[in-house]
């Protein structure tokens, strides 16, 4: 990715002892020879995998950093990376670093939940869109995001408008071959690791009710008001 300068690089929720990675990109477009002096990063749970220092980039020429965030607790971080060089414009870039580490069954949003790579528990709750009515996966959306659940206790278990707390792992349906992240995003079990847990929450049934959209503004992204 690349960024202005001053601007925030943010790592999406990430659990405990794990680690996330961040490309940055560092172009020269506005020097004949770009001369980086030093690149360091501030914050204990942030870190750069790439050493840039001492490295010169001829015009339009760029480089990578591979940033790095790996929270050991629960909670909210910061942290700066500053590249130091011979830039005519600015030699000093800065760019600050946001993270957020949740731990082992802490409840997180469900868009966060989305984000987490492959084999990620985590724990999620949300009111019940689809239950059995298609044979599996059931679906749940909090007020984030949606995600698909395959797990048939849950889909035989929960009606539509339950309210469930869910904890599993992040994986895909996949059914041909091809990259990661093409298919159905759904928490289900992923490689050998069927721990799944679900609690149907003693509260008043609430039925989410379908908003109509165009194909335009689903494919926009852009929503009418309710």
């Amino acid at each position: 990715m690349g960024a202005d300068a001053g601007s925030d690089v943010s790592f999406s929720a990430t659990s405990t002892n794990s680690t996330r990675t961040k490309d940055i990109e560092i172009t020269n477009l506005g020097n004949q020879e770009l001369v980086i002096s030093e690149v360091t990063v501030s914050g204990p749970e942030f870190s750069i995998s790439s050493d840039l220092a001492d490295s010169a980039l001829s015009f339009n020429e760029e480089a990578v950093v591979t940033l790095s965030f790996t929270p050991e607790s629960e909670g909210n971080y910061q942290g700066q990376l500053q590249v130091e060089s011979n830039a005519s414009n600015q030699a000093t870039f800065t760019l600050e670093l946001i993270g957020e580490g949740f731990a082992d069954g802490a409840i997180i949003p469900i868009s966060d939940a989305r984000q987490v790579e492959f084999g990620t528990r985590v724990t999620v709750a949300g009111r019940v869109t689809v239950a059995n009515e298609f044979g599996g996966p059931a679906h749940i959306q909090d007020n984030t995001a949606a995600i698909a659940v395959y797990w048939p206790e849950l889909h035989s278990a929960a009606q539509f408008g339950d309210s469930v707390i869910v904890t599993e792992p992040v994986t895909e349906f996949n059914p041909v071959d091809g990259p990661d992240g093409d298919f159905l995003l759904q928490i289900a079990e992923h490689n050998g690791d069927d721990d799944i847990t679900f609690e149907i929450i003693d509260t008043e049934s609430n039925k989410v009710e379908p908003k109509l959209v165009t194909i335009e503004e689903m494919n926009s992204g852009i929503m009418k008001p309710s």
